[in-house]
C-alpha cells in the first residue's frame, strides 16, 4: 500500500482543522493513535488478507518428492524379466490354436 492510500484510510476521519504535530513525543502519540489504536481509521475499510508467500516450503517439498518418485521410477529393458513377450501371429493362413496362445490344446 502506497501513502497516498494508507492516508485515505489510516486518516480518514482526521479532523477538518487538524494541524500534524511538530514535537518528537506528540508526534509519537499522534502516530501511535494512527496506527496501534486506528483512531482515525476508515470504517468501511477491511484490511486484507497477507498475501502468499513467494516461497512455500510444503509445495517445494511436495514437488522435490514427485520428482524423486519419477526419477526412481524403474522401465523395463530388453531382455529384463519385466519385459513382455508379444508374438506376431505370421500369416493369417498360418494360424493354428496354438499360434494364437488360446491355451486349448
Amino acid at each position: 500500500m502506497g501513502n497516498s492510500k494508507a492516508r485515505a484510510v489510516y486518516e480518514a476521519n482526521l479532523p477538518d482543522n487538524f494541524r500534524r504535530p511538530q514535537t518528537d513525543s506528540t508526534l509519537e502519540a499522534f502516530i501511535r493513535a494512527k496506527y496501534e489504536q486506528k483512531k482515525y481509521i476508515a470504517k468501511e475499510w477491511v484490511e486484507p488478507p497477507p498475501p502468499k508467500p513467494a516461497f512455500d516450503i510444503e509445495e517445494e517439498l511436495r514437488k522435490e518428492k514427485e520428482k524423486k518418485r519419477h526419477k526412481n521410477r524403474t522401465f523395463p529393458t530388453p531382455g529384463s524379466a519385466l519385459e513382455v513377450q508379444v508374438r506376431q501371429p505370421s500369416a493369417p493362413s498360418q494360424l493354428n490354436c496354438c499360434d494364437n496362445n488360446c491355451y486349448k490344446c
